[in-house]
């Protein structure tokens, strides 16, 4: 078998394992959130946001450690695109009224934080392209500079004052719902949470060594030779594979009829997410990372901001008006930005061989 051939079957393995093992820590991330007595709404935002967004962090993590700052960037970016796409697919399974309509408005202020974050990273980036990179002094190894340092600050503050208000409006003191898994030991539940944490690193580690080979694989597309480069690698193959754990433990708290739930997962995972800039910048040797990645990705950045706002609008005005029956107004329009938007990152990032 050809080297690009067995470098592709690590890649899907790698993935395989990252999806089996992030769905298992997120059921014992749940018997963790039933042994501590959070909420739903806190298990949704925090702690299952966390958890799912764990192959993100290894992820961008590993590729900044082996100096591929796009693919890093771009599964930030990738991500939390793919991951507002998750709550369409949630709200075609709804059918009767828009899920939107349904749960609760504090998602707005988690919707608005993760707008805010990625506005401060995209424009970061533009502002280092714009300028020139070669107007800054050459830092030291580990320099992480101001960015995403207000990036942490502001991630802190946001969770905080996103506690004060569900604490505030009683929905963080409520009774823990009926116990599931008074069966399993809280030793058991601990261990098997560290075990599949982990896999999830190893095999994200692994992932991001095979992404960046595939980067520079020439593939044949319509008869042309095509280079798909980190941007692209990291936005779409990475930036999916590690956000199929949200894709799952969200359809599962949509099932057991947890919308808020699965909305905060979502929205809280995208925080979290950004929440990954500082920590890969601190891994990143040559500088602060956002001055060595593509302006490209500031338009995956701001096509989240703009999914993001329409989710926003959906969660203000509360419509129950849908399409044919499918789901709401606002996912269709939330599709139809995100297929196009992808459609203008694949043609920009395209690189196609002599």
């Amino acid at each position: 078998m050809s080297e690009a051939g067995l470098t592709w079957i690590q890649f899907v393995v790698c993935g395989a394992i990252i999806v089996i093992t992030g769905t298992r820590l997120s059921r014992y991330g749940d018997m963790i959130a039933e042994k501590t007595g959070l909420t739903r709404n806190w298990v949704g935002l925090f702690l299952l946001a966390m958890i799912t967004s764990l192959p993100e962090m290894v992820a961008s993590s590993s590729a900044s450690v082996i100096g591929a700052p796009d693919i890093a960037m771009g599964n930030i970016f990738g991500s939390n695109l793919f991951n507002l796409m998750i709550l369409v697919v949630l709200d075609f399974m709804c059918r009767r009224s828009p899920m939107l309509s349904r749960t609760k408005a504090n998602h707005i202020t988690t919707a608005s934080l993760g707008i805010l974050l990625s506005g401060i990273a995209a424009g970061s980036i533009l502002f280092y392209s714009l300028v020139g990179r070669e107007r800054f002094p050459n830092y030291s190894h580990f320099y992480l500079g101001g960015e995403p340092l207000l990036i942490l600050v502001i991630y802190l503050w946001g969770m905080r004052l996103i506690f004060m208000r569900e604490k505030k409006l009683g929905t963080a003191g409520e009774e823990a719902e009926e116990l599931k898994y008074s069966d399993i030991s809280k030793g058991r539940c601990y261990s098997l949470f560290t075990l599949y944490a982990a896999m999830i690193v190893f095999a994200g580690i692994r992932l991001t060594q095979m992404a960046e080979v595939i980067s520079r694989l020439p593939l044949h597309l319509a008869g042309r030779e095509i280079i798909i480069g980190q941007t692209l690698v990291g936005i779409i193959l990475v930036a999916i594979v590690t956000s199929l754990p949200e894709l799952v433990v969200s359809i599962g708290a949509f099932r057991l009829g947890a919308m808020d739930m699965a909305v905060g997962n979502m929205l809280g995972s995208n925080m979290f997410n950004l929440l990954v800039v500082p920590i890969a910048g601190l891994l990143f040797v040559k500088g602060p990372i956002l001055m060595y990645v593509s302006v490209n990705h500031v338009v995956t950045a701001l096509l989240g901001i703009v999914i993001a706002m329409v989710v926003i609008l959906a969660l203000k005005i509360r419509s129950t008006r849908t399409l044919w029956g499918t789901a709401g107004v606002e996912s269709w329009v939330m599709l139809l930005i995100y297929l196009a938007g992808n459609y203008l990152i694949f043609k920009m990032n395209l690189t196609l061989l002599p």
